[in-house]
């Protein structure tokens, strides 16, 4: 499920006080704030080339990974010129998060 747009503001603050710019900068740092805090192994940054909120996210990605409490994940730009994601670099950014032995493990053994 989604997180509360409230919940994502008010962590977006530790990076932005302001929550400026206006848009969905915020909550896209407020949400990987939250999500890595969690344990998230990988956080994606999903946009099209040019993208204001994904280009400044990834300004901001090495901020939010020294953000407080996170102690591992990664978050993974996927940029492309049409905003399809690339499926290589994809399977390259699960594999480097997650390593490959819990890449390739069965359903039947999660």
């Amino acid at each position: 499920m989604p997180l509360e747009s409230a919940e994502m503001m008010q962590a977006s603050k530790e990076l932005l006080p302001t929550s400026r710019p206006l848009g969905e900068l915020a909550p896209y740092v407020g949400e990987a704030l939250i999500e890595l805090r969690k344990g998230l192994d990988l956080f994606l940054n999903v946009g099209p080339n040019g993208c204001m909120v994904s280009s400044m996210g990834e300004v901001l990605t090495p901020s939010i990974m020294h953000g407080k409490g996170i102690e591992s994940g990664r978050i993974q730009n996927l940029f492309s010129a049409d905003g399809d994601v690339n499926q290589e670099l994809l399977t390259m950014a699960a594999l480097k998060a997650m390593g490959p032995e819990r890449y390739y493990r069965t359903k039947s053994t999660l």
